[in-house]
Parts: structure tokens; sequence; C-alpha cells
């Protein structure tokens, strides 16, 4: 059995981080967990759903992010792409472009929610 913290750990461990990202964390802390249910886009019906089938912890990609945070945290990549070579100003274009498109998607997310 562990906790989300040390869940947390191995995670980073096996992907080389000593730091946790700036778009990942640990919504809800956990203790004695056995049985997690994984996922891309966890929402509503996934929470029901793990709590119906008696699930201790739930894992999302990305849990953490709000629309600002997500599109703020593409700058990390304009610096990632400036380090191999991607001239600032082309990568921030490219980004720029991205950023209004999540921006767009978000803004009418919710139209397709229950």
């Amino acid at each position: 059995m562990l906790t989300t913290k040390e869940m947390m750990d191995i995670a980073l461990k096996t992907a080389g981080l000593t730091e946790m990202p700036a778009d990942c964390g640990i919504i809800v802390e956990g203790k004695n967990i056995k049985k997690v249910l994984m996922g891309v886009d966890m929402d509503t019906a996934e929470l029901l759903l793990a709590k119906q089938l008696k699930y201790d912890c739930v894992v999302s990609h990305h849990p953490k992010n709000t629309n600002l945070e997500m599109i703020d945290l593409l700058d990390t990549h304009i610096r990632k792409l400036e380090a191999l070579g991607v001239p600032k100003n082309k990568s921030q274009k490219l980004l720029e472009e991205r950023k209004t498109e999540l921006n767009y998607n978000w803004h009418v997310a919710n139209t397709r929610r229950s």
C-alpha cells in the first residue's frame, strides 16, 4: 500500500526528474492506496465510476491545470526549443498560435459538458 506522495516519488524517479513539473500535483492526498484508476481526462463521470468501483485513487494527465496554467506552461516549451537551437521568435510565433487555439477551445468546452 502506498501514499500519494510515494506514488509521485516513484513517478518522478521513473521519469528521471528531481522535482515535480509545474503542471503536476497531488490534488487530494491519500494513503493505503491499493487500487488506482488512471486516465488522460478524468472528469466527473470517471470520478463517480472510481467511487462506485471502490478505487482508492484517481490519476489524471495534467490534473492541476486550469486554462491559464496550461497556456502559461507552453512558455516552458519556448525555452526548451531555444536550447535546441530554434530561434526564440519562431517558437514564440508557433506557440502563440497554439495558445490562441487552446484558449478558444477551453472557452467553448463546457458547452459539451453535462
